[in-house]
């Protein structure tokens, strides 16, 4: 190595740690001061994984109550059993596995600028994505918390940063290493977080068609990658398999389409209260799991019901059989995701309802807790400041998909091209897809950083700051 290049490295190294410094102060600050207080980093689906990860740390495998679990994928309650089993299953260990969880997501900066310099080759767009990711409410909220968010963005990130590598390079070896590093992530993120896991392989796929990669190596690329992630994720399909009979990574969609689109499909066809279609389904679902079992039963299988899968069978009928009205709850819920602020999460700090969602909540519900003038002055501007960069952000990212498709049109630039189609499959089809089973910001937060990098490509632009 040059001096020239041991220079370059070592003010990239300091660069680096004092941005990690910073995101790791802030997430610390933040989960002290704010998160630990009252246990605020107990999210809805908390206790679920904290209940698998201590029958985890019993050597009982993924079970609550002797009864197993299809619920959730094994990946986060495992990286939590790892504490429970040298800890004991208390609230110790679950606090300094918040903290390694806090370590480990104040790199989600730094992976951001890397990312966002890979795609625009533009310092300034990496740098501005890192201060706005380093100070972005969401990522902060999210890496405190008891939930897979935190670990989903930052292997996904990394995922991206890797599929981007294997296409760009021009090495043959090099390429194979970056595609087998960027499906063994994706099967991590699976194992974490396994909803849409097949829209991830095919959006994937359809980036290395439209890669400038010799075509033998896109093929090449597309069967070892898919290969790897379909091997990756088979253990868990096998183990559900043996149990139920039924192949499946994730089983959470049946539980959200049954707690939150149909029964306001219900509410509206038939004049009810939320809670009144809420009751009427669920006493559908439990009557048909016990017709279920009772088949189960007289045929003398070793079978168990998932009680998930049977409840989409449940609920997709009542969202065929009226169209229009699902359609107009789909939408709503996918906008809701689209512009959720990260900031009503606050409110619900405040009125300690965190950890749990609501069977229905309209947008004006949401903005009043943005806009709420009882809170402090200071969580006010938070929750202000956190909504503006929310606007910011769709702007940018509609501004820069513009961009790209000009450059493309009348000027060829086909990288272009591939930047609107990468941006575009890997932001709004994730959205687009949570969005139809129940809207949050949450489900936007993958998505976040691909946004905020096309945000900050589009408003440099705008600036007429050289790129």
């Amino acid at each position: 190595m040059t001096k020239d290049k041991f220079v370059v490295l070592k003010k990239y190294l300091i660069l680096g740690f004092v941005i990690f410094s910073i995101s790791l102060l802030t997430k610390v600050l933040l989960f002290q001061y704010i998160i630990k207080t009252n246990k605020y980093y107990m999210q809805p689906d908390s206790v679920g994984y904290i209940c698998c990860a201590s029958s985890l740390a019993n050597g009982k495998g993924m079970y609550i109550n002797n009864e197993p679990v299809f619920l959730r994928s094994p990946g986060y309650p495992a990286y939590l059993a790892l504490f429970f089993k040298i800890f004991g299953s208390n609230n110790y260990a679950l606090l300094f596995a918040l903290l390694i969880q806090i370590i480990f997501c104040s790199f989600i900066p730094i992976l951001i600028g890397c990312l966002a310099y890979l795609i625009t080759k533009s310092k300034m767009a990496a740098m501005l994505s890192i201060i706005i990711s380093t100070g972005h409410l969401g990522f902060n909220l999210y890496s405190c918390c008891v939930h897979t968010e935190g670990f989903s963005i930052l292997f996904s990130v990394l995922f991206l940063i890797f599929l981007c590598k294997s296409i760009q390079t021009k090495h043959t070896k090099v390429f194979f290493i970056y595609t087998i590093i960027a499906a063994t992530l994706l099967i991590i993120y699976a194992w974490i977080r396994p909803q849409a896991i097949v829209l991830q392989i095919i959006m994937a796929i359809i980036i290395c068609l439209i890669s400038n990669i010799a075509t033998i190596n896109k093929f090449k690329q597309i069967i070892i990658f898919t290969s790897l992630v379909i091997i990756g994720c088979a253990p868990w399909c096998i183990r559900n398999y043996k149990l139920t009979g039924q192949y499946f990574m994730s089983s959470s969609m049946g539980a959200t389409l049954l707690s939150f689109p149909a029964p306001q499909v219900l509410k509206r066809k038939y004049n009810l209260t939320i809670s009144e279609a809420l009751k009427i389904i669920y006493q559908k679902a439990k009557y048909e799991l016990e017709i279920k079992k009772a088949e189960y039963k007289k045929k003398k299988s070793s079978y168990v019901v998932c009680k998930e899968n049977l409840a989409t069978d449940v609920a997709l009928p009542v969202l065929y059989k009226n169209p229009f009205t699902a359609l107009l709850v789909v939408i709503k819920e996918i906008i809701k995701t689209a512009l959720d602020p990260f900031s009503s999460q606050i409110k619900k700090f405040i009125n300690n309802t965190q950890n749990y969602n609501p069977l229905e909540e309209t947008f004006g519900e949401k903005y009043k807790n943005v806009f709420d003038s009882s809170m402090p002055w200071y969580l006010q501007l938070l929750c202000i400041s956190d909504f503006i960069l929310m606007i910011l952000l769709w702007i940018g990212f509609f501004g820069a998909l513009y961009l790209f498709g000009y450059k493309f049109i009348f000027h060829k630039d086909k990288n272009a091209l591939f930047n609107f189609i990468f941006m575009s499959i890997f932001t709004l089809i994730p959205i687009l897809i949570t969005g139809i089973t129940e809207g949050g910001s949450r489900f936007r937060i993958t998505s976040e950083p691909l946004m905020i990098i096309s945000a900050c490509l589009f408003w440099i632009y705008i600036t007429g700051k050289r790129l």
